[in-house]
């Protein structure tokens, strides 16, 4: 239960022993097959490889014609299924090591805080007998409570959470819907939020149980204790916005990058284009009988109401099933190369209409025919890349190439490029034949539609059954989504480090308003009498909100600094982006600076309301 094979593909469901004619088993031109190994226990992959490497060598001195040049390589299938996996993960690690320092930050921020409004009330309780590890036990018991609840409430958001998180988790992340919550887990939670809540109360409560009862008890001993802790509370500050800088930068990086990933343009139309995958049964149609039944799909759904072009391809861009072909070839008339060094393209066989239906421009020549699939001559289509690579100023139109399995094949027309793996992927050699000259019993039939694609999808299905009741697709999927599937991770993975950017924001504008509340509330005497000496409203808010600015902007500063180091490691995360980016820096900071402004806005205007003859009466 579980078990995907090829990894990621889940619509394998049965395996069968593989059979393979003569002709493809003694032709050592085939390379279609990659082979899995297991090592011995104890043995390295370096082994391994330096075992192929001397293979490789004996093969090429036996057969030269075909091995010349070509070696054997072995690498762990963890490393080929994880693939780039590893540098998100990592990155998103960060992300939430960040957040939890910027949330033990507020936390520490909120007890220093509080440590300088008990000390007096400590030195009362220590004047009149307590001992210091009674008052000790009595701070850390209210902060274990405060971490319980916090973890408590924490565990229950992620337990709904991590079920969000499943069906939403992309579906090339392997082995993503095995994730739950464990008893490691939650062993691991619990700790760090109590152990964190009560570190954070025991350094401050240390700090107000000082020595010197009597000087806690005087006020000039409790402003002390609020000068020390004003200082010690702005560095928390400063660090919070440090925190929520180098995270925002990240989300600012990943985000503009999503964007730039998304405007790409995959080559080939996105509305109104539904695929649909049909598969013959091998019991039931014999060879001979593949091309006629798929050209007559074709054609009636072609002809169905609401339908603009039909077509079908053996590969579908961007889909995880299909038949994909990499073949060999060599420009004829062109200085000729041995087998061990002829280029490669990916091959693909068509029903005449599938260019149309996904709107890839002829650029030149001409498109297949029906008789293009059986007439005495091999044609076919390349794509720009190709023509690019290998023709140089030459047109291609009637001349020839040679490949492999097929022969001399003449190209009749050239394509526009498209980005058959996804938007990440570069533009290959493709090669286009004519569906018939190799056949598979299982095609895509594409239909493009002005209307709903849906009911696009239905007729297929409903002529599919009309020919064969017994036939339904193995596939339906809209070309947009196989899109919008394609650049699944790299969503993913910014939602994410969007949100818990956010979340370290939101912490430091807490923390802000935070220290500037607590810094009027302490200083209201001072600021009745500065307002009593004539300060005005103005000049008071100017004043609170400047002080705040000062934290913020070193806070701010800091983590552009920090930033800049951070995001280096997102290097291989970024498309067409670089992880210093002048812009993005630039609105964080500003969008940074705004923000904690107006956080220190609000108490500052209460200060500025403040009645002075009322406050000076009750002092």
């Amino acid at each position: 239960e579980g078990f995907t094979f090829p990894p990621g593909n889940d619509h394998v469901e049965l395996y069968f022993p593989m059979t393979l004619s003569d002709g493809i088993l003694l032709d050592r031109n085939h390379r279609m097959f990659d082979a899995v190994a297991r090592v011995q226990d104890g043995a390295a992959v370096e082994t391994a490889n330096a075992q192929l490497d001397t293979m490789g060598a004996r093969l090429a001195e036996a057969f030269p014609d075909t091995n010349e040049g070509w070696q054997l390589s072995a690498e762990p299938l963890r490393d080929e299924i994880l693939g780039n996996l590893s540098r998100p993960l990592w990155v998103l690690a960060g992300a939430v090591f960040l957040v939890l320092l910027a949330a033990c930050a507020n936390i520490a921020n909120l007890l220093v805080a509080r440590s300088t409004v008990t000390s007096r009330e400590f030195a009362v309780r220590a004047a009149l007998g307590a001992g210091r590890a009674d008052l000790l036990k009595r701070s850390l018991a209210e902060s274990a409570l405060l971490g319980g609840l916090g973890a408590f409430g924490g565990v229950c958001l992620a337990w709904g959470g991590i079920s969000t998180l499943r069906a939403v988790m992309p579906p090339d992340i392997i082995r993503g819907t095995t994730i739950r919550m464990d008893g490691a887990v939650l062993l691991f939670a619990l700790t760090l939020s109590v152990g964190s809540t009560m570190l954070f109360a025991f350094v401050p409560a240390l700090r107000s149980m000082g020595s010197d009862i009597i000087a806690l008890m005087k006020p000039s001993g409790a402003a002390s204790i609020r000068g020390s802790g004003r200082r010690v509370r702005e560095l928390l500050v400063v660090s919070e916005v440090a925190l929520a800088i180098m995270l925002l930068v990240g989300a600012g990086l990943m985000a503009r990058s999503f964007a730039r990933l998304s405007a790409v343009e995959p080559g080939f139309r996105q509305d109104g284009v539904v695929s649909v995958a049909v598969a013959l049964p091998r019991s039931s149609y014999s060879r001979s009988e593949w091309r006629p039944f798929f050209e007559e799909l074709v054609e009636r759904v072609e002809r169905t109401p609401g339908i603009s072009r039909a077509g079908a391809v053996s590969d579908l861009p961007m889909a995880n099933v299909g038949l994909g072909l990499e073949l060999e070839f060599t420009v004829t008339g062109l200085d000729a190369l041995s087998p061990t060094a002829r280029p490669n393209a990916d091959c693909r066989l068509v029903i005449p209409g599938y260019f149309e239906a996904m709107a890839m421009s002829l650029v030149r020549g001409r498109d297949f025919d029906r008789l293009d699939a059986t007439g005495s001559r091999a044609v076919a289509i390349v794509n720009e890349t190709l023509v690019r690579r290998y023709f140089e100023d030459l047109d291609p139109i009637g001349r020839s190439i040679d490949v492999a399995t097929l022969g001399d094949v003449e190209i009749i027309g050239v394509v526009t490029d498209i980005r058959h793996s996804g938007l990440l992927s570069n533009y290959e050699s493709e090669i286009y034949l004519p569906y018939g000259r190799i056949s598979t019993s299982e095609m895509h039939i594409v239909a493009f539609s002005r209307g709903d694609p849906s009911a696009s999808a239905s007729a297929v299905a409903s002529i599919l059954s009309d020919m064969n009741p017994e036939l339904a697709p193995s596939e339906v999927v809209r070309i947009e989504e196989l899109l919008w599937q394609s650049v699944s991770r790299a969503r993913f993975t910014t939602a994410l480090l969007v949100g818990l950017a956010l979340s370290a924001a939101i912490l430091s504008m807490i923390g802000t308003y935070g220290i500037v509340a607590y810094s009027v509330s302490q200083r209201r005497v001072e600021i009745g009498v500065r307002m009593a000496l004539g300060a005005s409203s103005g000049k008071t808010i100017a004043r609170i909100v400047f002080r705040a600015a000062r934290v913020v902007l070193s806070g701010t500063l800091l983590g552009a600094a920090g930033a800049a180091v951070a995001t280096q490691f997102m290097k291989e995360l970024l498309f067409q982006i670089q992880p210093f980016d002048p812009a993005t820096y630039a609105m964080v900071m500003a969008a940074a600076l705004i923000v904690g402004l107006a956080a220190a806005w609000a108490p500052a205007r209460r200060a500025a309301n403040i009645d002075p003859v009322a406050t000076l009466r009750g002092e």
